[in-house]
């Protein structure tokens, strides 16, 4: 979460409930594109990618290998 509060600019901890709460198809947006964080809901791809979610617990705190 130190990542997340490093990159927006306006932080608060609403969005660390948001960001907690997600669930697969919504998705918070920040950056230059918009004028303040959003969370947003994406509409279900049809037809369905031939792809799987990732473990994102495994893949936040995974150590970089150089």
């Amino acid at each position: 979460m130190r990542y997340v509060y490093a990159v927006l600019p306006f932080f608060s901890e609403d969005f660390v409930n948001k960001i907690k709460q997600s669930v697969p198809g919504e998705a918070l947006v920040f950056g230059n594109c918009v004028s303040m964080p959003l969370h947003v809901k994406i509409h279900e791809a049809k037809p369905a990618p031939d792809s799987e979610n990732c473990k994102i617990s495994e893949e936040w705190f995974k150590t970089s290998v150089k």
